[in-house]
Formats: structure tokens, sequence, C-alpha cells
């Protein structure tokens, strides 16, 4: 049963810039007089106001900084390096109307802020590089703080930190960059990376060590467009995570072994009403892990978003308790070798609803309990090229007025227990070129069909073929592995339409026989056969004896088959046609119960 949704708070954006010199009346701006040096030592570099007196160094309760100022004399540039522990509860400015730039390089250099913009106004961009083991401490911070404004920040090596407690946004009205670097680390409450409209923020943790831990909902991609890059080694740790809401776009690469993204609360959304794209791959790891002890759940594209993850190569993974791919519209491509394991996976979870997902290449996986394909929307799955998807239970159409559509084309579906094809919604699948489709029990519904073209399906209990249900079984010479086969290893219950076609211009002489279906019992007393793809007047026999139904032809048949067309338009024609024509279609060919065959 599908769990209740939660509730996406995104953290509430009371950003409120501080421009320094007007922070608060309580407070008095001490402005850096220009070019490089020292915060102490000289106190000629400091002034109450453009070409004031020198004043003391910025350092205590009631004091602003700001470094990088405008002026009737044009702008006031430079950067300071931090040479003694300061505290300065009202903030900093870096970049106020001109780019100032701010070095902390020392462990015994402390520098807390209460707020800091890293580019306030103004052009340039002002900067803030942490390296060394030096610190920094701060309340409130904000990259690029108004519309045309631009900042970045550096974090790296053994021992470095940003510790910020309340506000992190990384492009608040402007431009904004975060650069966490080998042995870096920050750490962050509810951080935005790309925070209002027209806003643009990136940040990357690169190498071995770097690291961001952020205690609350890390969003990328609130109303602007944010990007996210771990890398090489590096890590980032979130309560939850949000890639692109709202009217925003956000995208996440974690790439290369020991990279990685660790969700410790309820969810990452990708695409909650924005766009959002996650892609791991390279080996790295993405994990939601809930540690409260609830479900850790992926979305993609929620609340009429559109949202795409790819997992691509060996190694790399995605882990969760729970998945739904599109109760908005999102998509999921598992290729060359990624592995995406989730206890429970929904594709097409809402009505309304679009959700899609391929699974493709050796070694490629889908691993999980439970796998519905179209929940109550649309759901689309594609196992391809050596794909595998495993799971216990399976439902193509879960509920009734959704829509599912599974093709095995050269992959692997294995269902441990339960297997039902439009039981309640509409549902189909098709296995072809060598696909495989295993389950321990089977049922096609009265809005499902099962398309073996040609290829092998294994049962290992009961197949049940309701009323009004299709089972169609292509036959494309004599030769085994040309025609389809259905292996029960317990007992099959045939009441809908059994349909042999006859594909790719074969047509069978008179005494040839095919083994169809291979049963330890079966009843086709309610059953009907139709003959496609051969032109009227083909007469044949079928039997149902020694546990093989056979398929035997009377005489010369004569093709009238097309070339085939895709399996997945196949199985969408089909399911058109089940929906609104009460599963039977009116072929040319002949349709006659097979009677008493048990």
């Amino acid at each position: 049963m599908l769990f209740n949704r939660r509730i996406v708070a995104i953290p509430l954006m009371l950003v409120v810039s501080f421009l320094v010199a007007s922070t608060s009346s309580f407070a008095q701006a001490v402005i850096w007089a220009g070019g490089n040096g020292p915060w102490f030592s000289n106190p000629s570099n400091w002034s109450l106001s453009i070409g004031g007196s020198p004043f003391l160094p910025p350092n205590g309760p009631g004091i602003t900084a700001n470094i990088g100022t405008a002026s009737g004399l044009g702008p006031i540039t430079g950067t300071v390096t931090l040479n003694g522990p300061v505290n300065l509860p009202y903030g900093i400015s870096l970049g106020n109307g001109a780019a100032g730039g701010l070095i902390v390089n020392s462990a015994a250099n402390t520098l807390t802020a209460g707020t800091m913009d890293v580019g306030f106004s103004g052009p340039g961009t002002s900067t803030l590089a942490i390296s060394n083991g030096g610190v920094v401490n701060g309340s409130y911070v904000y990259f690029g703080a108004t519309t045309g404004s631009s900042g970045s920040a550096t974090v790296s090596g053994a021992g470095s930190q940003w510790n910020v407690s309340t506000q992190f946004l990384v492009g608040d009205n402007g431009q904004g960059a975060l650069s966490i670097q080998t042995g870096g680390a920050v750490s962050t409450s509810n951080a935005i990376v790309g925070a209002f409209s027209g806003s643009s923020g990136s940040a990357s943790v690169s190498g071995a060590g770097a690291k961001w831990t952020d205690s609350g909902a890390l969003t990328i991609g609130a109303s602007g467009s944010g990007h996210l890059t771990i890398q090489s080694g590096g890590s980032v740790s979130s309560a939850q995570g949000n890639i692109g809401t709202g009217a925003s776009s956000g995208s996440v690469l974690v790439t290369g072994a020991g990279s990685q993204w660790a969700v410790t609360g309820t969810f990452l959304d990708v695409g909650f009403g924005g766009s959002g794209s996650l892609t791991i791959q390279n080996g790295a790891t993405v994990n939601i892990t809930n540690s409260t002890g609830g479900l850790g759940t992926g979305f993609i594209g929620t609340n009429g978003g559109t949202g795409a993850v790819t997992v691509a190569g060996a190694g790399s993974q995605w882990n969760m308790d729970s998945l739904e791919v599109g109760s908005g519209n999102g998509s999921l491509n598992i290729q060359n070798g990624g592995l995406v394991n989730a206890g429970s996976t929904f594709i097409g979870t809402f009505g309304g609803s679009s959700g899609t997902a391929t699974v493709s290449g050796a070694n490629s996986q889908l691993i999980g309990y439970q796998l519905d394909v179209g929940y109550e929307g649309q759901g689309t799955l594609a196992i391809t090229a050596g794909g595998q998807v495993n799971d216990v239970i399976g439902f193509v159409g879960a509920v009734s007025g959704s829509t599912g559509n599974v093709l095995v084309d050269a992959g692997t579906w294995t269902n441990s227990d339960l297997l039902d094809i439009g039981v309640n919604g509409t549902g189909g699948v098709t296995v072809e070129d060598g696909g495989d489709l295993s389950a321990g029990s089977i049922e096609v519904g009265g809005n499902g069909i099962l398309n073996i073209d040609p290829a092998t399906v294994d049962v290992s209990g009961n197949f049940t073929l309701d009323a009004n249900g299709i089972l169609s079984l292509d036959i494309a010479g004599i030769t085994p592995g040309l025609f389809s086969q259905l292996d029960i290893s317990s007992f099959g219950l045939f009441h809908g339409t059994i349909d042999f076609h006859f594909i790719d211009g074969f047509a069978p002489t008179t005494g040839e026989s095919f083994d169809l279906i291979n049963a330890l019992g079966a009843d086709f007393s309610d059953a009907t056969i139709q003959i496609e793809g051969l032109e009227p007047g083909f007469q044949y026999t079928g039997t149902f004896a020694d546990g093989h139904f056979t398929l035997v032809a009377d005489n010369n048949g004569v093709s009238s088959s097309t070339p085939e067309p895709s399996s997945l338009w196949l199985v969408a024609t089909a399911l058109a046609v089940l929906a609104l024509a009460g599963l039977r279609r009116n072929l040319k060919s002949r349709s006659e119960p097979v009677q008493g065959l048990v």
C-alpha cells in the first residue's frame, strides 16, 4: 500500500541581505581603505568614511566591516587577510558597490560574523577564501545578495571550516559560487543554492575529506537556478534534499568512486514543482536512510514538476526504502551497470501523472520488494540490452484508471512471487528478442495483455488468463527460439483470448507443429483461440496432452503479415484496444473456442 505523502517544507527565506553600512542604527560601519593587506597592524587601512580619518580595525559588538566599496572617486577594491581573531556580531560585507576579498588561512585567526554578504552589490566578484585550518563562524550568509551582484567562496585544506547556523544562500538575488575542496568542511542548516527568481548558484564538493553537512533540507534551485557537483571523493550529508522547486531549475551531479550524498531524513525530491535532475555516475553513491526510523523516499517529478534521474556505470548506486517515479512527470534511467535499490517502486504514482523508467545494459539493475508500473497514473518500464529488474511482487496497471506498460527486450525481469498484469487497471507486458520474464505466478486480468514475441516466459506456480484478457504468442519459424513458449510449472487456467500470431512473413506448412504452452495441468475450456498473420483458409488443430499445448497445421498457411512495428507501439496499441473494445480485437482471421482440453 502506498504510504501517505509528506508535505515538503522549503525553508522560509527571510532573505534580508544586510548592507553592512546600514544594517542597524546601532552598528557603526568601518570601511577598508583599499588595496591588499592584513586586518590588523596598520590602522590607516580602516576608516569610518571614504577618505576619512583612520579608525581602529573593526572588532567587537556595535561595528560592521565593509571590504570593497563604491565612492564618488571610483570603486575601492581590495583583499584583506585575517591576522588575528575577529568577532563581529553585526557582520561583514564583501563587495558593497565594488569587489572585496577576505582570506582566512590560520586556525589561530578565527572569524565570527553574525551576517556575511559575499558580494552584496555592484560589479565584480567578491571572494572569501578559507584555507590551512582557518575557521569562520556565523549565522547568516548571502552570496550575490542583490540583483547583478556576484560572490564566491573556497574552503580548502584539513581543518578548514565554515559553520553557519541559520541561513546560507548561494545565489540570493544575484550569482553565487561555493567550492569545498580537499579537507574543507562547511556546516549549514536549510541551505539553498539558487534562491530567488533570476538568481543562479553553484556549489562543488571535491576531493577526499571535502564535506558539506546540512542539518535541514538542502535545496538546489528554489526559485532560481542551482547546481551542485560532488566529485573525486567529496561528500554531502543533509536531513532532506530538494532539487528544482517551484519555478526553478536544479541539477546535481555525483560522480566518482567515494563521492556520495547521504540523506538521513525522510526524502530526496527531484523536480518538486520545478525542473530537477540528478545524475549518479562512475561509482558514486546516493543514499536515503532516514535515521529516524521511518521510510526514506526518493521522489522524481512531484507536485506538477519534472524530474529526471540517471544512475550510470559500475558501482554507481541509489539506495532508499521507497521510490516514486512520476507523481508529476518523472523519468529514471539506469544504464551501464548502475544500480537502484528501493524497497518499493511506483512508476506513474497518482492520477494524471506520468512516469517512465529504463534499465539498460549489462548488470544494470532495479531491485526491490514491490514494483508498480502505473499505480494510479501512467507508467512505462523498459528493460533492455541485458538490464535486470528483480522484485518479489509486481503490478502492471495496479489501480483502476491506471495504465502500465512494460517491455522486456533482451533483458531480464524476475518476480519471485506474484505478477499482476491489468487486473485492476490497464496493463501490458511484451517480452521479445531473447528477453526473460519469470514469476512465481502470473495473472493476466481482463484489462491485460501478455505479448511473447518470440521469447520464453517461465511461471514457477500458476498462470491465470482472466476473461477478456489476452495472451499473444508469436511464431516466426519452426526452430526453437523462433516461436514463443509459456512454461508453467503448476496449473494454467485460460478464460480469455489466446492469440497465435505468425510474424515476419512466416507461414506453416501441413504437419508442422509448435509446442507453445507447457503446464503440469491446464483448463482451456473457456479460452478463445485466434490466428493472426495468415490469410483466411488456414486450418489447424490445437491439443493439450501430456502437459503440452501443441498447434498443428492441417494445411499450408499463406502469410498476410507485414513487418512488425516497434514492440512498445504494439503494446500501447493493444492497451488502447483493450480499453475501448473490451479486450476483443476484431480480427479478420478465425476465432473459435477450444473445448475440453483439460
